[in-house]
């Protein structure tokens, strides 16, 4: 699943129930593993500095 650009990551955690919309049927879930991806994989080996 992608996560919904006004949702915040911070949000999400193991065991929280979620619904993943898909096309024509909406699915009720619960969160059982989390990991981050990347689409490019660049960005792991020189990741954006922090801007704080």
């Amino acid at each position: 699943m992608r996560l919904d650009k006004s949702q915040s990551v911070e949000d999400l955690r193991v065991g929280r129930f979620v619904v993943v919309e898909g096309k024509r049927t909406r699915f009720f879930s619960m969160l059982t593993d989390v990991s981050l991806a990347t689409s490019n994989p660049n960005i792991l080996s020189s990741p954006p500095g922090n801007d704080e």
